[in-house]
């Protein structure tokens, strides 16, 4: 059985992980040191370009399963590259190469379960 102190400890853990992780993706401010990502400051930033930001250099893998339920896998892929303005062939080709990489490429018109 946990004690009381190896559970605080954990969450303590739990919430700066969380953190980091938040401040990682520009979706928090660190309180002090600086976060810099391909040459970028992270608080430097406004929303508008945080969000830009996140759109272009970060990929967020969620445990639930957000995918659009109405889109095949490989839609789902391209979603954020059609979002971005940056759907093209050379692009498309990418994201079916992750797909292939991944033992997916059966399921590219699938739909999400």
């Amino acid at each position: 059985m946990a004690t009381a102190a190896h559970l605080a400890i954990k969450e303590i853990w739990r919430n700066r992980g969380r953190f980091l992780l938040f401040s990682l993706a520009a979706l928090l401010t660190p309180t002090s040191g600086r976060i810099i990502i391909d040459g970028q400051d992270l608080a430097q930033m406004n929303q508008k370009e945080k969000t830009r930001f996140r759109r272009r250099k970060i990929g967020f893998t969620f445990q639930d399963n957000n995918l659009v339920s109405y889109l095949s896998v490989i839609e789902n892929v391209e979603l954020m590259l059609r979002l971005n303005g940056e759907f093209n062939n050379r692009n498309r080709k990418r994201a079916r190469d992750l797909l292939v990489l991944l033992g997916l490429e059966e399921r590219w018109n699938a739909l999400p379960r």
